[in-house]
């Protein structure tokens, strides 16, 4: 199955096609989950992989927004669930001290709120996904990012289990047009 997710590569909805039951064939990166839904619709891709929920930070809200507007064309075939051990990480900077600017997904931002309580120096920069907080950091200088360890590329590890070793899983839904 040819398979819409959140790219570029090196996000957690790529490590979580890795997950799924159902065959994919070809996996195909969009920027926005808007893409995703409208590749979905057009017939570009035949499923589609969103983030639904995280365990700590609750609904994804774009995605549920978009959801609940394509309730009558779309089906749900599979959910997986995916552990996220968010660290931060790296470029140009050698410590924690050296950090100022902090990209992320707005949601993985939320995860790790307690790790950043009382550090009101780091601004915090959106990024659609970690892959692109990745990359606009490599611009940047002072700048971190999070993500999984798995994705950190050649960045150096500043921190990790930001979630305070609590659990944290994302629930993520594969969807088909009815």
């Amino acid at each position: 199955m040819r398979t819409g997710y959140l790219g570029p590569p090196g996000t957690f909805s790529e490590k979580a096609l890795k997950l799924l039951k159902n065959k994919v064939t070809q996996k195909v990166w969009y920027s926005s989950f808007k893409d995703i839904a409208r590749a979905l619709i057009d017939g570009e891709i035949e499923g589609a992989l969103f983030p639904l929920e995280n365990s700590l930070s609750g609904k994804v809200l774009e995605v549920d927004a978009i959801l609940k507007t394509l309730k009558e064309k779309l089906i749900l075939i599979e959910e997986v669930f995916l552990p996220i051990t968010p660290g931060l990480f790296s470029y140009s900077a050698q410590s924690l001290e050296e950090i100022n600017v902090v990209l992320s997904r707005p949601e993985l931002w939320q995860q790790c709120r307690e790790y950043f309580k009382g550090r009101d120096h780091l601004r915090f920069i959106p990024a659609l996904s970690s892959s692109q907080a990745a990359e606009k950091a490599k611009k940047i200088k002072g700048a971190a990012f999070i993500a999984d360890l798995d994705y950190r590329n050649e960045a150096k590890v500043l921190e990790l289990f930001l979630n305070g070793n609590r659990p944290s899983v994302t629930r993520f839904g594969l969807f088909k047009i009815l």
